[in-house]
């Protein structure tokens, strides 16, 4: 089912399903399109961009849920990744790296956190050295490149915050079309990267919202990134980030309600339940 939520200025349209609404088709399928599909998970993140045959595989989720995330792979008939990201070392964002690294062909790991940090960064070194997948770092405003489509994180907090609100704020961008990785920023993460990121970097049609939807976000951000659709790596618990969604009237999909692929052509967004293969625009 499907709503539109055509909103004067914003920079792309995007359609997702609604009950009691027609399902639309405003992009058409095609694989130099740029795809981000995410599998049914919650509280924990993890999800798939491709474009022009490359993949990208941005955090590998909890391990109690790495059958959700293979599923999502199998289903995309994805037998090699090309690049993994961690986020950040918490056992929500690595769960299934090991499985993955076991069943997959990996290119490379991406870590910005040095392997002292703590064990989850111990047990991705491992994990690389077991399976023989070369470790890479990254740092503030590096880009990656899908295809055509371009991947750049922001790390803008000092060394000294936690690892939450170091784990970044990835812009991920398509002709027109952006959709945003709030990892999990907490409040001063994202008061840094609100105060040190350029307005226009901020906006964006999709953001995935940080840390589960567990806290609201400061207005310093919410204010320059105007979302037009949120995505929750959760379900629905009432926490007090979820109700500051419901105050803002933003549309919002949660990921444990379906396997949500999030398709642009660089001009539009079509957002599909991959479960019950419905439509969503706006």
């Amino acid at each position: 089912m499907t709503v539109c939520l055509c909103t004067s200025g914003r920079a792309a349209d995007i359609a997702y399903p609604r009950p009691g609404q027609p399902d639309r088709t405003i992009v058409s399928s095609a694989e130099e399109n740029l795809r981000v599909i995410f599998p049914r998970i919650y509280d924990c993140d993890a999800c798939l961009i491709r474009c022009e045959g490359e993949t990208l595989l941005l955090d590998c989720g909890d391990e109690k849920q790495t059958r959700a995330i293979m599923d999502m792979l199998e289903e995309e008939n994805v037998w090699s990744i090309d690049h993994i990201i961690i986020t950040h070392p918490h056992h929500d964002h690595i769960g299934a790296l090991r499985d993955i690294c076991e069943e997959y062909e990996v290119g490379n790991i991406w870590i910005s956190f040095p392997e002292y940090t703590n064990a989850y960064m111990q047990t991705i070194a491992s994990v690389a050295r077991q399976y023989a997948v070369p470790i890479c770092h990254y740092a503030d405003e590096d880009i990656w490149m899908i295809g055509n489509a371009m991947l750049q994180v922001y790390i803008k907090s000092e060394a000294t915050q936690n690892v939450n609100n170091r784990s970044g704020l990835f812009r991920l961008s398509f002709g027109e079309c952006v959709m945003t990785f709030a990892s999990d920023l907490e409040l001063q993460g994202l008061l840094d990267t609100a105060s040190k990121v350029p307005a226009e970097k901020l906006k964006t049609d999709i953001l995935k919202y940080p840390h589960h939807g567990k806290d609201p976000m400061p207005g310093a951000y919410y204010e320059q990134a105007d979302p037009g659709l949120i995505i929750v790596t959760a379900y629905y618990t009432g926490r007090k980030g979820e109700k500051n969604i419901a105050v803002h009237h933003w549309p919002v999909l949660y990921t444990y309600d379906g396997v949500w692929s999030c398709e642009t052509d660089g001009v539009n967004w079509q957002i599909t339940d991959l479960r019950k293969n419905k439509s969503r625009e706006s």
